[in-house]
This record gives structure tokens, C-alpha cells and sequence, in this order.
């Protein structure tokens, strides 16, 4: 009886919130579609080893240039990049404590290309707070 009632809550739940993410999705659709696409052609670049004499186009860059379109196409905001940096801290500890260092590695440096994001986006959203409030 308890077990059906938690069920019923959680289906409820699921609706809703696929209606939010339905309601997001559509209205950043143009910007989904530029993002994976970029996304699509710099691992396309990359697995071709296309800039690699000039310029080596790694799955570090790839990320960075991700979470730079995410806020340029999607309107995140710091926080969301914070969130980033929290979940691919947690990840990582946890890859550390499974015994998988370098992947545990590479999350430790997404953490901290999206906790630098964060940081910047919160100073640029400060100024431009200031900026308002001054004029």
C-alpha cells in the first residue's frame, strides 16, 4: 500500500517535470541545435587529428568550448556552472575512490574549467547588476 502510494508520487512527479523540460527544450531549440552541432563537427575534427600540428584539439578543449556555448546559446547563468563544478567534483571523488585515476583526473579538470566559468559568469552578472543600478 505505502510502496503504491510512493509509486503513484513519483510517476506524478515525472510527468511534471518532463513538462518542464518539454517547455525548455522547445524554447532553446535553435540553441540545442547549435551546440550539438558544434559539438558534432569539433569530435569530428578531433578524431580526424585535423589541427594537429597547429593546434591540438583535445577533449579538454572540447568541454571548455561546450560549457562557453552552453552559456553564449542556453543562458546559463553561474550557478548552473557551479553545479557543474559540484557534480564533476562528486563524480570524480568517486572515480578516485573506485581506483579510476585518470578518469577521476579528467573530471577534476572539467570541475575546474566549470568552476572557473562560474566564476567569471558571476563576476560578469555582478557588473552588469551594477552597471543597472547605477544608471
Amino acid at each position: 500500500m505505502i510502496i503504491g502510494r510512493n509509486i503513484t508520487k513519483l510517476k506524478n512527479f515525472a510527468i511534471e517535470e518532463r513538462n518542464v523540460l518539454q517547455f525548455w527544450a522547445k524554447k532553446n531549440f535553435f540553441g540545442l541545435f547549435i551546440l550539438n552541432l558544434v559539438i558534432m563537427v569539433l569530435v569530428l575534427l578531433h578524431a580526424a587529428n585535423y589541427f594537429d600540428p597547429f593546434f591540438i584539439l583535445t577533449i579538454n578543449t572540447i568541454f571548455f568550448v561546450s560549457f562557453i556555448l552552453c552559456a553564449i546559446f542556453l543562458g546559463f547563468k553561474s550557478r548552473h556552472f557551479f553545479v557543474f563544478s559540484i557534480v564533476f567534483l562528486l563524480f570524480s571523488g568517486i572515480l578516485k575512490v573506485l581506483g579510476i585515476s585518470i578518469w577521476a583526473e579528467r573530471s577534476a579538470i572539467y570541475m575546474f574549467q566549470a568552476l572557473f566559468l562560474g566564476e567569471l559568469m558571476l563576476i560578469y552578472e555582478y557588473l552588469s547588476s551594477y552597471r543597472k543600478k547605477s544608471e
